[in-house]
């Protein structure tokens, strides 16, 4: 697959939600366009983790739900990437996420991350941008393609 475009590595940060699905359908057509490397990430929230420590619960239980739910994510972007005859490398973390897309995508030196809009479901706040994806925007200087 020869690149066509001005993008040669695209990463999309994945996490099952609404968002993100629409940011991987956005990353295959881009990726089909411009033959470019197409990476997905899933990143296991370390706060989630930790906050079950706190509260004296089972924190290795949840860390293996997350596990799973991101290995399920990553499965079915896979077959859906390979479906549309796109190779793609996926890849699951622990920690803080957005330090993680970030030290991810300096890692690959990618150059466009795209990632889904994420905003609480209270209707007064249902036009911002996620944590996420604000720390994304603020700290990441390569292009971003913010997929509501």
């Amino acid at each position: 697959m020869k690149n066509t475009g001005i993008f040669k590595k695209v990463l999309v940060a994945v996490d099952g939600s609404e968002h993100s699905d629409r940011a991987v359908t956005y990353g295959i057509q881009l990726t089909r366009q411009n033959k470019c490397k197409l990476y997905f990430l899933y990143v296991i929230d370390q706060k989630i983790i930790e906050s079950y420590k706190i509260l004296k619960k089972d924190s290795n239980k949840i860390r293996d739900e997350l596990s799973e739910k991101g290995h399920v994510i990553l499965s079915r972007i896979k077959k859906l990437a390979v479906k549309n005859e796109i190779p793609v490398e996926t890849k699951m973390l622990v920690g803080i996420p957005y330090q993680r897309i970030l030290d991810y995508s300096q890692e690959l030196n990618v150059d466009l991350i795209i990632i889904g809009h994420e905003s609480t479901q209270r209707p007064w706040t249902s036009h911002h941008v996620g944590s996420t994806a604000k720390h994304i925007i603020e700290y990441m200087k390569c292009p971003i393609l913010l997929v509501n």
